[in-house]
């Protein structure tokens, strides 16, 4: 999607007969991403995160061992993950104070 925002704001103006629209008819590998990123089902979060940090990414693909795209994860996702993460570890910490104090 962010292909797509960046192809329309840069053409945004630059058709001499006014059609703003026009950039909608240019061939999808015109304005696509063409080094992309991929992770592995065996990676870690933390590695996939790095690499949605470096990069600036929103979602990343998931690719098998035969280069098959088994999946895309987003920054939605390792959001998700994260912050129930840090509300198990906060629960156990919780837990921990509770009984240390009886």
């Amino acid at each position: 999607m962010r292909d797509i925002v960046y192809a329309m704001a840069d053409h945004w103006g630059s058709d001499p007969k006014d059609n703003e629209f026009s950039f909608i008819m240019q061939p999808v590998s015109d304005i696509m991403t063409h080094h992309v990123h991929v992770c592995r089902p065996h990676h870690l979060l933390k590695e996939v995160m790095a690499m949605m940090l470096h990069g600036h990414y929103l979602h990343i693909p998931v690719v098998n061992e035969a280069n098959e795209l088994v999946g895309i994860i987003s920054i939605d996702d390792v959001i998700k993950f994260g912050v129930g993460e840090l509300q198990v570890e906060a629960e156990i910490l919780r837990e921990r104070l509770l009984s240390h104090d009886r």
